[in-house]
């Protein structure tokens, strides 16, 4: 009995670490590793996430008839998993799942490779040594005992540590599909478009409309508002910016800020936000060709309106590239030139992954106008300095994403909102990140931009716009502004 258990032990000890270094591990392996406090602490995430395929295992080996079929299932959706976040730096989303169901043989191919093709086959013979090693244990009851612990402890575990368990193997294959599944579900609801008239009769043949929704970037870490640090050079350069210093966010996290933005919803109508149709269905109804371009993942509160576009892009994954903001501007190019071919008028929505932790993740390498910058994933690992000087490097990129876009659009008569979903703490009393009530992110960054042909065609609306610059505001402002540059509002608003 004790020379079983011990040899069942070490199996599971043996299948628990090959599981996670190859499928697990790889989530970090982007991150500087450089001294001992670093490498334990990488090392105990290890073991956190490490329990979770242990206990499973004590439930899918148990019977070697159900090893041999589990395990090399699981190992060559592992190694695929694996592969991604490694050389595309992205985890298995819902995001991931649609855009993989909806990948036709051509694209699939420019993401399959060979290194992909000789790690699963490495993992599924690891696989396989393994099931022959399970069958070669003598018959006995000990391993359907043991399963006991896994059947108890796997839900108890999952349900204690869930937020740090869940978006990692195995738990995201589940926790994916599951969101996906709901997502759909969510994008067919039937919403109520509240009806809108006609204020202003205006001229839109050939008007682009724009709508840039930041992330996480926070108003008192603009220098187009007065911050120290030249984060917005290029905004403050530009003739036709209107800077809106003075935004107030009532949600700190983004599936409550994005529809709250883009609806009717108000202070005095909040659930408009669930249930109400966004500015792309009334720019729809007045001819113009729209489009979702995201570098961000679908939310269930929004994933509606994103569907609700003419066209749904996302940003490429790319081996070995980061998923910056810049992977939009080829698809905001290929929508301009489809709306020239067709209505002529376009609105796009350009859904950011802006100053999303982890910062240095979504800019480019030789992207670092501050110094130093982060060094570990784990916000207790850094400085505050290298915290924040990686923080501003987010804004100053999107300073220049926001830059390239007018490029595109200088020379026609066009427009651009950019409203950031809510602010970021960056250590004030002690609260890093956003989701909570710090004042600070309550404050997000917002502007608005117009070409040279918008003011001089729609001059009553730039006047318009120009005069909320002073004024205290709301993130609901967003929905009105955009519908007035059409000539609309909505009658009960």
């Amino acid at each position: 009995m004790a020379k079983s258990l011990r040899t069942y032990g070490w199996y599971l000890l043996a299948v628990t670490c090959w599981t996670t270094v190859c499928f697990i591990v790889p989530d970090y392996l982007d991150q500087t590793v450089s001294t001992w406090r670093s490498i334990l602490t990488l090392a105990a995430y290890a073991a956190v996430l490490g329990v979770v395929p242990f206990l499973l295992f004590t439930v899918l080996c148990a019977n070697k008839y159900v090893a041999a079929v589990c395990l090399p299932v699981y190992a060559i959706l592992g190694s695929g998993v694996a592969y991604y976040a490694y050389n595309y730096h992205v985890l298995l989303t819902a995001r991931i799942v649609d855009v993989t169901l909806h990948t036709n043989a051509a694209e699939a191919s420019g993401v399959i490779a060979w290194p992909l093709i000789v790690f699963v086959v490495i993992n599924l013979l690891i696989a396989v040594l393994f099931v022959v090693w399970r069958w070669k244990m003598p018959p006995t009851r000990l391993p359907y005992l043991i399963a006991l612990i896994g059947l108890i402890g796997l839900p108890i575990y999952v349900h204690v540590l869930h937020g740090k368990l869940i978006h990692h193997y195995p738990l995201n294959i589940y926790a994916s599909l599951s969101e996906y599944h709901y997502l759909k579900q969510q994008r067919r609801q039937p919403y109520e478009q509240i009806p809108a008239v006609l204020t202003d009769s205006v001229p839109t043949d050939s008007l682009q409309v724009v709508v840039v929704i930041g992330e996480a970037t926070r108003a008192d870490h603009m220098s187009l508002y007065g911050y120290a640090r030249a984060t917005n050079p290029r905004m403050q350069a530009r003739s036709g910016v209107i800077a809106l210093p003075y935004v107030y966010s009532p949600y700190t996290y983004t599936l409550g800020s994005v529809p709250y933005m883009i609806t009717p919803a108000d202070s005095l109508h909040a659930k408009w936000a669930n249930n109400k149709e966004s500015f792309i269905a009334y720019y729809a109804d007045q001819g113009f060709r729209t489009a979702w371009l995201s570098n961000s993942d679908m939310g269930e509160t929004y994933v509606h309106y994103m569907y609700s576009a003419d066209t749904l892009l996302f940003a490429p994954m790319t081996k070995y590239e980061k998923s910056v903001d810049a992977k939009l501007l080829p698809l905001l190019r290929e929508a301009l030139c489809r709306t020239d071919a067709t209505t002529g008028k376009g609105l796009y929505v350009l859904h950011t992954i802006g100053s999303h932790w982890y910062y240095d993740t979504y800019l480019p390498d030789d992207f670092a106008p501050f110094t130093p910058t982060l060094s570990n994933r784990i916000i207790t690992q850094n400085t505050t300095e290298q915290i924040i000087n990686s923080y501003d490097n987010t804004v100053a990129y999107a300073d220049l994403f926001l830059d390239s876009v007018i490029s595109m659009l200088q020379d026609r008569p066009a427009i651009l909102f950019y409203q950031s979903d809510h602010g970021e703490s960056l250590g004030e009393n002690g609260q890093w990140l956003h989701a909570s009530d710090a004042d600070e992110l309550h404050y997000p960054a917002a502007l608005i931009w117009y070409s040279e042909r918008f003011g001089e065609i729609y001059p009553a609306t730039v006047s318009r716009l120009q005069a909320m610059a002073q004024q205290p505001l709301t993130t609901a402002y967003l929905f009105p502004a955009v519908l007035s540059v059409i000539g609309l509002q909505t009658t009960e608003q």
